[in-house]
């Protein structure tokens, strides 16, 4: 069993590089600048800016149902009723817990996110030709699950920096928060405009004032029913906190395939007009 983009016309061209599946409604712009450069003094600005390097990290909320299955799964396992195997031997965090998740329930992830991985893939496919494209007409996308695990982190446990190898593609959920962890920051004596407990944070090149400042980092907050997607050489941590709860998330490695289901030759990725 995979998930599969069957051929059929799910990507609907914005005019920016990003694709809504569902109306073809436009996004943010922050995209159009690397695809389609007005070269303009736009109306009432200062001139355009220019952002065309580095990974895209997506993200969406991940449904009520989704997230009440996933905590079952996981508290069950937590009262011993349906024990999991552990993925702790794979990995590098210094978690509490690190639980499998049964293949058949990461497909049902796929599944729900299946047209917004799609879409993500459209993009870091735009981004990287810097053209308005879309997978080809006759087109079979399969996203396949490496591994997929909980992560059960308490009161200072971390995640230290790391990436994730054999895979395309990573991407984090969030499925508990305790409430104190915005505490936690806010009484932060030493620096609360920047403190970290409990973070996620990507890290991408170095970051530097010695010229003009650089963002090399992108930390988030994490709430319950964020999904964020990235590629899975995308370095990344999490932060200790100190308040009492569990900071619950899953991870999924992904791979995917493009086949063609069609005996005609589709030439490739094909130009999306808006």
């Amino acid at each position: 069993m995979t998930s599969q983009y069957d051929g059929s016309d799910r990507y609907k061209s914005t005019g920016d590089g990003i694709y809504d599946p569902k109306d073809g409604a436009p996004v943010e712009k922050g995209e159009l600048n690397i695809l389609h450069p007005q070269r303009i003094n736009p109306p009432g600005l200062p001139g355009e800016f220019y952002t065309p390097f580095g990974p895209a990290v997506g993200y969406r909320q991940l449904s009520k149902k989704l997230i009440r299955k996933l905590n079952k799964i996981c508290d069950n396992h937590a009262k011993g009723r349906k024990k999991l195997e552990s993925h702790a031997r794979s990995l590098i965090g210094k978690v509490t817990e690190e639980p499998e998740i049964p293949k058949d329930i990461a497909l049902e992830v796929i599944d729900e996110l299946y047209e917004f991985l799609c879409t993500y893939i459209a993009l870091v496919k735009s981004r990287e030709i810097k053209q308005n494209v879309g997978p080809p007409p006759g087109t079979k996308f399969t996203f396949r699950p490496v591994s997929a695990w909980f992560v059960r982190q308490y009161a200072n446990d971390y995640n230290p920096i790391h990436i994730h190898t054999g895979c395309n593609m990573s991407c984090i959920g969030y499925l508990k928060v305790p409430p104190g962890i915005a505490l936690d920051r806010k009484k932060d004596t030493k620096n609360d405009l920047f403190s970290s407990h409990g973070l996620t944070e990507f890290v991408f090149t170095n970051g530097t004032f010695d010229t003009l400042p650089q963002a090399g980092n992108y930390r988030i907050a994490p709430e319950v029913g964020d999904f964020w997607v990235f590629p899975a050489t995308l370095q990344h941590q999490v932060y200790p906190f100190k308040t009492k709860g569990e900071r619950r998330s899953f991870s999924m490695n992904m791979n995917f395939d493009m086949e063609k289901i069609t005996p005609q030759d589709t030439g490739g990725w094909q130009e999306m007009k808006g």
